[in-house]
């Protein structure tokens, strides 16, 4: 098999265990933070299965990236074009920067959850960090392709 076909493929449908995984975890903070419910590994197994399962997304972006024979003619054609054209500049430049800020929006409010003073501060930066990075994840999707819901 085609390794651009496969990690394309692999890149479709990881995307719904991101979102799922995203939901789960601002849920959990949600109802912990307005509960104030104790920050338990329970919580900490689901917001680092988050952060593995968008890491390992962007990885198989970035190999997407570099492959991808659209984007090797896209930029053959030069930057400018690329710039001046709203399709190519969100898959080459917004969807990657987009999903970049994601995924360090997400290690880092795992981060702060884990080195907080209390449990519903745990919860609170939690969400907060992961309500961000989903809202920049959602408006760095290209919702104008045909591949946006390519795999679904």
């Amino acid at each position: 098999m085609d390794p651009y076909i496969f990690a394309l493929a692999l890149h479709s449908w990881l995307r719904w265990l991101v979102l799922i995984l995203a939901l789960i975890s601002i849920f959990r903070g949600i109802t912990g933070w307005t509960g104030k419910k104790d920050w338990t590994k329970s919580d900490t197994a689901w917001a680092s299965r988050f952060a593995m399962i968008i890491s390992i997304q962007l990885v198989i972006g970035l190999f997407l990236l570099f492959i991808s024979p659209g984007v090797q003619n896209a930029l053959s054609s030069g930057m400018a074009v690329v710039m001046k054209n709203d399709q190519l500049r969100m898959i080459l430049i917004e969807h990657p920067f987009g999903m970049l800020v994601s995924v360090a929006l997400v290690h880092i409010g795992k981060s702060k959850a884990r080195k907080a003073s209390s449990a519903v501060q745990s919860h609170k930066r939690a969400t907060i960090f992961f309500l961000i990075a989903m809202v920049v994840m959602l408006a760095s999707i290209p919702w104008g392709t045909a591949e946006t819901f390519r795999g679904f």
